[in-house]
């Protein structure tokens, strides 16, 4: 069928043949704007009612869009041909021109007066509406629905589930556990050592740091100490090797080892709970670490329960601070060969006959801290000195008691060890005793503790360290020595250390601080003076000189 349809200049031209509109293979229409001649038409009757029909079918179709939100459509704003429209047109629409041109799409924009403009410009407002009243909260119901079905994040890992195939080899968790293990016996609840000792007032605090910020910083931390600690009520944390054999059965397994080979208490419930579980099995335990601290309620006879079911064959750190009332049972002593260090200050169980027992049995001992054993006298330390070769650091300094530590003990320690660390703070340490534990030891020394040592002199270490007997000192600790005096050797001994750039630290108490920094000042003055009447000499010798001389003095 071929169909005519009007030009521009309002004559009639051959269309394109066009097929069907029944037929399933018609291809679809092109579409074109409206004419300019296309609204002189006269239109009739029946072509009006059907305008007017398409039009409120494009509201039903809108509408039923907008209700819809579980399905809605992106609308187009062009007007798309209904099938069911077209096939009324057909039918009720005897004239051929306006049936094509109806059917064909106008080739320019239409007029505002004309019906079909009308028709035309409602049909595109519709379909503009549609998307104007489409709601934030719409698209969102929308968006979750068409995305439901993909999962662009991976879900949380269920109870059920598998870990990742990697942690499942035992090689490889018993490696990560080690780890942890290794980190945590690093971090073990303890004395921290500390990096200066506390000034004994603001003006001394001044003379240490000689900084006006960090000397209040310094005596405002030392008033804390002082003060009564606050009571802080917290959770008590899980430690990591407890976090980890909750994991899995494997983690379990491989964990449970490592947990009783360290054992760390530092709350007295804990240790309590752990006594009461323990006894309600079989197991033995052999741990390498085992650390009480500041458990003042325990007593002996809890420490009892848990020695018949523990050995030591393994051990190697042994620790009760500050834990009064409890010892090593002796049951251990026999065992206790592989201890490299022993940690049990103010403790009145130790005695002389006690170190005598016990010092049989440690042969690796390189670490032995006797601090405030108050009934340890010259008898126990000489039995360390002599049955601990490997000892490297020895703390016996105390407040009480001081007369029945002398220089026996210090001059055994130098005889019979190679001790670095040496602690006699408090103690009858006479000038004969340093002197000669120098010549034995002093090479080995790094650090030296003589707080309050009453009977020392002037002609000990001021003289000892005119002669460098000890070379490798880092830390000289000499407060309280009420006798010294002349600390101009200590002055000049500090300076050519820093020269060296190995300075040494002197811990000292306000009134050697104050000795100190005078003696330092005078020092330098003179060393000024002295350099500048030796530049003057040289200064001048040069100007004096002859030419010849000059000259010779070149070749």
């Amino acid at each position: 069928m071929k169909l005519e349809r009007i030009s521009t200049n309002g004559s009639f031209k051959r269309g394109r043949d066009v097929q069907s509109f029944d037929s399933p293979c018609a291809r679809p229409l092109k579409k074109m704007s409206p004419s300019s001649s296309f609204t002189s038409l006269k239109m009739k009757k029946p072509f009006k009612d059907i305008v007017r029909k398409y039009k409120g079918h494009l509201y039903q179709n809108n509408c039923k869009r907008s209700s819809d939100k579980a399905k809605l459509a992106k609308p187009d704003l062009s007007l798309e041909t209904d099938p069911s429209f077209l096939h009324t047109i057909s039918q009720t629409t005897p004239d051929k021109k306006v049936r094509s041109e109806y059917i064909s799409t106008p080739e320019a924009t239409p007029s505002k007066n004309s019906g079909i403009e009308n028709a035309w410009a409602s049909s595109r407002i519709v379909s503009a509406t549609s998307l104007s009243i489409v709601t934030p909260t719409e698209i969102k119901n929308v968006l979750v629905e068409e995305f439901s079905e993909l999962r662009l994040v991976q879900p949380l890992i269920t109870q059920h589930q598998r870990s990742h195939a990697v942690f499942e080899i035992p090689e490889i968790v018993e490696n990560i556990i080690k780890m942890m293990v290794s980190l945590e016996s690093a971090n073990i609840s303890g004395e921290r050592p500390c990096l200066r000792r506390n000034p004994q007032s603001y003006e001394h605090s001044l003379l240490m740091y000689k900084n006006e910020e960090r000397a209040k910083k310094a005596w405002s931390q030392t008033q804390q100490l002082k003060a009564p600690p606050l009571i802080k009520h917290t959770k008590s944390k899980q430690g990591t090797l407890f976090n980890c054999m909750m994991v899995n059965k494997l983690w379990l397994n491989i964990a449970r080892p490592f947990l009783f080979k360290s054992l760390h208490f530092k709350n007295v419930y804990s240790f309590e709970n752990f006594l009461r579980a323990f006894q309600e099995g079989n197991q033995v335990i052999k741990p390498s670490h085992f650390v009480l601290h500041k458990l003042h309620q325990l007593t002996q006879s809890d420490i009892e329960k848990l020695s018949s079911r523990m050995e030591c064959q393994n051990l190697k750190w042994l620790e009760f601070y500050v834990c009064p009332r409890i010892a090593p049972p002796s049951n251990w002593f026999n065992s206790l060969q592989k201890l490299e260090k022993l940690v049990i200050p103010g403790n009145k169980h130790i005695d002389d006959k006690f170190l005598l027992r016990l010092s049989q049995n440690l042969p690796n001992l390189n670490h032995l801290d006797l601090r405030a054993c108050d009934n340890v006298s010259d008898s126990g330390v000489v039995c360390i000195a002599l049955n601990c070769p490997k000892l490297r650091t020895f703390n016996i300094g105390r407040h009480r008691h001081g007369n029945i530590i002398t220089s026996v003990s210090l001059v055994a320690l130098g005889k019979y060890t190679q001790v670095q660390t040496v602690g006699f703070a408090g103690c009858d340490i006479d000038d004969a005793g340093i002197w000669e534990f120098a010549r034995l030891n002093g090479k080995n020394v790094e650090r030296l503790s003589l707080n309050s040592c009453r009977l020392l002199t002037d002609y000990s270490l001021p003289i000892l360290f005119a002669l460098n007997s000890f070379p490798n000192l880092a830390v000289l600790e000499i407060r309280n020595l009420d006798k010294i005096t002349d600390v101009r050797n200590f002055v000049k001994y500090n300076l050519w250390k820093k020269s060296l750039n190995v300075p040494i630290l002197i811990e000292a108490c306000e009134r050697i601080t104050k000795l100190i920094d005078e003696e330092e000042k005078r020092v330098k003055r003179i060393n000024s003076l002295i350099a500048l009447k030796d530049m003057t000499a040289w200064a001048n010798a040069d100007d004096a000189m002859q030419p010849d001389e000059q000259s010779n003095d070149f070749l």
